[in-house]
């Protein structure tokens, strides 16, 4: 149970129409057209995915021991979490409509659907002020708006009885937006002045990476990477003791030398500090897509699928421990040691000095856009190889199928890690688009017997 009395329950309508458009006196006797349907939907869905007894107070018993007036030992109690009565059930409302077509015969055929999509009262795992005695608590938080098109064809390119030939693709544009942060108080956050956010959860406990990677705007995208800004290497003391005072530029409050990283100076007090954080990169892509094709001759079929993404950034968190070439015991990138700047052998280098985070500053576990890539990728996903045995001759088997598939086999992309596909935290929503020791999509072989009798 997730809601108190009078909220437990909620009223999810759906309703939908179709109208086939070929079989009117109109289209019917079309020769290019075979099939033409238009439809529309509207439909609600509920979400209560949250931990259960949220709404109540919920006590555990503590590992410290008290002791009453008689030297008994007692055993306290305190809340678990901070309790929250008001939720409510979490809203999604979708609108669509779609086209289905068919052409010559159904030899092309295709769907285009456009959709918008709200989400109220989103149940959210939010931040709150620690005078409190929490950090957390599940509240509904925010709304957040999806608009897209999606458009599938498939085609048969050749099609008779020896040989088949089958073409198809896919693509998706999706754009979302936070509509409303609920009992979110306005606030100066970086150089972004006054807006209306919160932050998503931090990426990691640890010493690496303690802080979150996402913001969340009312009026934009979800999600958005924030951090520092830089320009590349400081390479020169005139770049160095730029700022209003001539000396040389901080980072919380200590001086930064030649050969470190160059943040931005946002607002230009010559000290990089949290005011100068901003918006450093988008994990929505532009658009998705997939496309593929088939052969069959004779006993032989013949399949290959590939997909991709393109325009979405990869918040890649290895970097902060593999970038630096700060002589520690961590696994560290070659190409660190190899391009780091150095006035005199490498003055061109595109990585800071070897030692960087030892002498000076210690700028190396704070999330900057040196982490943010590209993320757009293409892979070939599948491959697969079937035969038709012929059995004509074995009355006890009525068919054979040999197969040999590949999986993953090939990936194109400028993403410097493991895979683009990153789902370091696909449970958690407020931590998008972060690489933090993803597991790479494997790359596989199989093959396959099916035998009916």
């Amino acid at each position: 149970m997730n809601f108190t009395k009078g909220n437990q329950w909620g009223y999810f309508p759906a309703v939908s129409f179709a109208w086939k458009v070929k079989e009117e006196a109109f289209l019917r006797d079309s020769k290019m057209i075979s099939d033409l349907k238009i439809r529309l939907g509207y439909g609600e869905v509920g979400n209560q995915n949250i931990p259960s007894y949220r709404y109540l107070n919920v006590f555990g018993k503590t590992e410290a021991l008290l002791s009453d007036g008689n030297g008994g030992v007692l055993i306290p109690v305190v809340p678990e979490f901070l309790s929250n009565p008001l939720l409510v059930w979490e809203n999604s409302n979708q609108y669509n409509a779609g086209i289905d077509f068919g052409l010559f015969n159904n030899r092309l055929t295709g769907t285009v659907d456009i959709y918008e999509k709200t989400n109220k009262n989103l149940l959210l795992n939010a931040d709150i002020r620690p005078s409190s005695g929490f950090d957390k608590i599940y509240a509904n938080k925010a709304d957040l708006q999806n608009r897209g098109i999606e458009i599938s064809l498939s085609g048969d390119i050749i099609n008779n009885d020896k040989f088949k030939w089958n073409m198809f693709a896919n693509a998706a544009i999706n754009r979302n937006k936070i509509l409303d942060l609920q009992d979110v108080i306005p606030k100066e956050v970086g150089n972004l002045g006054e807006i209306t956010s919160y932050f998503g959860n931090e990426i990691s406990g640890g010493t690496y990476f303690k802080q979150p990677a996402n913001i969340f705007i009312k009026g934009e995208a979800a999600g958005l990477f924030y951090g520092y800004q830089t320009n590349g290497i400081i390479r020169t003391d005139e770049q160095l003791n730029d700022t209003p005072t001539g000396d040389p530029l901080k980072y919380g409050g200590s001086a930064l030398r030649v050969g470190d990283v160059y943040f931005v100076d946002q607002n230009g007090d010559g000290d990089i500090t949290d005011a100068d954080k901003t918006i450093i990169g988008d994990p929505n892509p532009d658009f998705t897509f997939g496309f593929g094709t088939s052969f069959d001759y004779n006993n032989f079929s013949l399949s290959l699928m590939f997909n991709g993404v393109y325009g979405n950034d990869i918040a890649n968190g290895n970097l902060l421990e593999s970038a630096y070439a700060n002589n520690s015991n961590k696994n560290v990138l070659t190409i660190a040691y190899r391009d780091a700047f150095d006035p005199v052998t490498n003055p061109d280098g595109n990585y800071p000095s070897v030692g960087v985070g030892g002498i000076g500053p210690d700028y190396t576990t704070t999330f900057n856009d040196r982490m943010v890539e590209d993320g757009s990728f293409l892979r070939l996903s599948y491959v697969t190889l079937g035969y038709n045995v012929p059995v004509n001759s074995i009355d006890f088997i009525d068919s054979l199928k040999l197969s040999i598939s590949g999986q993953n086999l090939w990936l194109l992309t400028n993403y410097s890690g493991f895979d683009p596909e990153v789902d370091s935290f696909a449970y958690d929503p407020t931590r998008i688009g972060v690489d933090w020791g993803a597991f790479p999509n494997q790359r596989t072989f199989s093959f396959g017997v099916n035998v009916t009798f």
